[in-house]
């Protein structure tokens, strides 16, 4: 999942702010459910 963060092939930025968007969701799901450090754990 990181690795598409990685690498900058043209045309990315779309996708890029879709992993962002997934990450902050993770995230906000992971506060919700109080299970940060088992989220930080896992990355």
């Amino acid at each position: 999942m990181m690795d598409s963060v990685v690498v900058f092939p043209p045309g990315t930025r779309a996708k890029l702010r879709l992993d962002v968007l997934e990450a902050a969701i993770a995230i906000s799901v992971a506060l919700a459910s109080e299970r940060i450090p088992v989220a930080l754990t896992r990355v």
